[in-house]
């Protein structure tokens, strides 16, 4: 539980960079279908990060909000360039070291002392406490 909602911050800027280059390989007639089905999906993990009690409505529309911001940035920016590139290669590569970031900053908090769950976890101990479930 933080804000902004992380998942729909990642949410929304992965999907309106997928929703931008469909639209761009649609007929113009038929770019709508791909904005549609970009608000539809993230209109769908907002509603179910409130539902599920782990976000209150502020920050999932937060969320959203910083993830287009993060996209349309993206865009407009010396990225858009590489990110336009047909170099696999460079794709993979990246994508690695995105994996290896995620892999450093996980191990790193557990070597400090740090439960990187712990906010998941004490959601679950919330939950149980006020719905009497064990």
């Amino acid at each position: 539980p933080g804000s902004p909602s992380g998942n729909c911050m990642i949410s929304a800027a992965v999907w309106f960079l997928i929703a931008n280059a469909l639209g761009r390989a649609l007929p113009r007639s038929l770019r709508w279908i791909s904005q549609f089905v970009f608000w539809t999906l993230l209109t769908l993990v907002a509603v179910s990060r409130v539902f599920i009690a782990t976000h209150f409505p502020h920050q999932v529309v937060f969320g959203s909000v910083v993830g287009v911001v993060i996209a349309e940035a993206f865009l407009s920016t010396s990225f858009k360039r590489f990110a336009d590139s047909r170099s696999a290669i460079r794709h993979v590569a990246v994508a690695v070291v995105l994996v290896g970031l995620a892999f450093w900053c996980y191990f790193s908090m557990t070597g400090m002392g740090m439960d990187p769950s712990a906010s998941v976890n004490s959601h679950f101990v919330t939950v149980r406490n006020v719905t009497g479930c064990t």
